[in-house]
């Protein structure tokens, strides 16, 4: 019987068991799951007597399956079914198992057990204190088929798999294996030419491309389970225009024709929802901890949000969560939501006179910097991109540059107000600090001097101020008047010069 219970103990590879003392009247089963809100169920498969040695003899059908219909399915199965062939009861059915010497086999027959299961079961109670920790009281010894209850899973847990165990009082460790996904974004700073590391948050320009990446890695289990179903659910906010260019690999080798891919947009929300979708994983290659990535880029179009609030972008996967059935219905978990967000910011000038006055006339343009290709010995070529000009408009004294990422800008004054003295260009470096990994990114500071920048706002302003130019006299009024008067002294200086140098002559 040794070798029947550690074949047995095959089908919890993911448990951890110890033996507590034994115990004549009733024997427990305490179980530590890694979550909270559990209900665990318990079928006797095999009934018996157990000795002092832990050894189980006079075996017979236990109460928690139907044992006509389980053993009819052993014998008719293609996968295991010439291994009992000739078994006839229970004690031969043990010992047959006990001959396995596949743990694919001993798995498979788990499954048979599961599919024909009684209404006879024990319940877990939770341990008091201990959220984590259920006990399930049996007052039989045995082999006991030990599973989650149908249906009681959160969204981001699985099914334990089957679990048998011969009863002493014993202690159990339930791992659920389920997949993790990850989103990410890059940034780019274009007067740098460095682009990031994938993050949970980034900065553009409106009209940038804007790359996303999203890593699935499976559970730990998916041999387990006949087929693996997945479905990937991105949401995109109204600010970011899907390219339609996913490209998807399974352990990098490309998928993408295999998955079904549907994008799409709500003309009220303008949120575009992309869903991904293979019936099953295992059919392309997936196996245990696989991973897939999905790789696609947006625009930040001209609905994007300036400031803290940003461009969120959301993505959950549901997948095949119960190795123990088919995926659908309940057996379907859920990863927990993972958010990226693309910020982008506004420049904001306000042209003033030298007494701070609003003062029209003006008209600007906004550059940006980049460099050319480094060459040896020599110093970058500066590359002033046009960024948007705004030309002279009637009444209009502010100006407002719109999507902007970080980087270094150029203001020049194109149009300068009649009567005042053009400014020289201002250059500036908008720079942007914000959670590169974290749950729910955030912006943490924004600055760009002269300019002064807001966070939750995303607007970077200052004033420029424009001075009064020199002011020539006119004809007529007093102007005309100062010079009749310092002409007419210079006059009197000319003839009072004259007559004195006459009289110097005749003496």
């Amino acid at each position: 019987m040794k070798k029947l219970f550690a074949l047995l103990l095959a089908l919890a590879m993911l448990c951890s068991l110890s033996a507590a003392v034994f115990a004549e009247d009733s024997y427990t089963i305490t179980i530590t799951a890694q979550t909270s809100d559990h209900i665990y169920e318990a079928y006797q498969v095999f009934a018996g007597t157990l000795s002092a040695e832990g050894k189980l003899g006079d075996i017979d059908w236990g109460n928690g399956v139907n044992a006509e219909d389980l053993l009819k399915a052993l014998k008719n199965d293609t996968t295991v079914g010439a291994s009992f062939a000739n078994c006839t009861d229970a004690a031969s059915v043990a010992e047959a198992i006990a001959k396995l010497n596949n743990a694919a086999h001993v798995e498979h027959v788990a499954a048979l057990i599961g599919a024909h299961l009684t209404e006879t079961k024990a319940t877990s109670v939770p341990v008091e204190g201990k959220d984590k920790t259920y006990t399930i009281t049996v007052t039989e010894s045995g082999y006991y088929f030990i599973k989650d209850q149908d249906g009681t899973q959160t969204d981001h847990d699985a099914y334990t798999e089957f679990v048998l165990q011969v009863v002493k009082n014993v202690e159990v460790s339930a791992k659920m294996d389920v997949p993790v996904i990850e989103k990410k974004i890059q940034d780019a700073n274009d007067t740098e030419g460095t682009t990031s590391a994938w993050q949970d948050s980034a900065d553009h320009d409106i009209g940038d491309t804007v790359p996303y990446q999203i890593t699935a890695t499976l559970a730990g289990n998916v041999s387990k389970f006949d087929t693996y179903w997945v479905e990937i659910t991105d949401t995109m906010s109204k600010g970011l225009t899907y390219n339609d260019d996913a490209l998807i690999t399974i352990d990098g080798v490309e998928k993408t024709e295999v998955f079904d891919i549907v994008p799409v947009t709500d003309p009220e929300s303008g949120e575009t929802v992309l869903t991904i979708t293979c019936d099953d994983v295992k059919a392309l290659g997936a196996t245990n901890d696989s991973v897939i990535v999905v790789s696609y880029t947006c625009e930040l179009n001209e609905n994007a949000v300036i400031g803290a609030a940003g461009n969120p972008n959301t993505v959950i996967m549901e997948y095949s969560n119960n190795p123990n059935e088919n995926q659908g219905g309940d057996n379907v978990g859920k990863t927990p939501v993972d958010t990226v967000i693309a910020f982008t910011y506004q420049v904001v000038v306000n042209k003033v006179d030298e007494h701070g006055n609003a003062l029209e006339g003006a008209a600007f343009k906004l550059e940006k910097l980049s460099y050319g290709e480094a060459v040896e010995g020599a110093e970058r070529e500066e590359i002033w991109t046009l960024v948007e000009e705004i030309e002279v408009a009637k009444g209009q004294t502010v100006f407002n540059f719109v999507g902007l990422d970080d980087g270094t800008y150029r203001l020049s004054e194109t149009t300068t107000p009649n009567g005042y003295n053009s400014i020289d260009p201002i250059e500036f470096t908008v720079t942007a600090e914000h959670d590169a990994n974290a749950d729910e990114p955030r912006l943490i500071s924004l600055s760009g001097d002269p300019f002064t920048g807001m966070v939750d706002t995303g607007v970077l302003s200052t004033n420029v101020v424009n001075n009064s130019g020199t002011t020539l006299p006119g004809t007529g009024g007093i102007g005309t008047t100062l010079f009749y008067v310092v002409g007419g002294l210079l006059l009197l200086g000319a003839v009072v010069l004259i007559v004195t140098k006459k009289r110097v002559d005749l003496e």
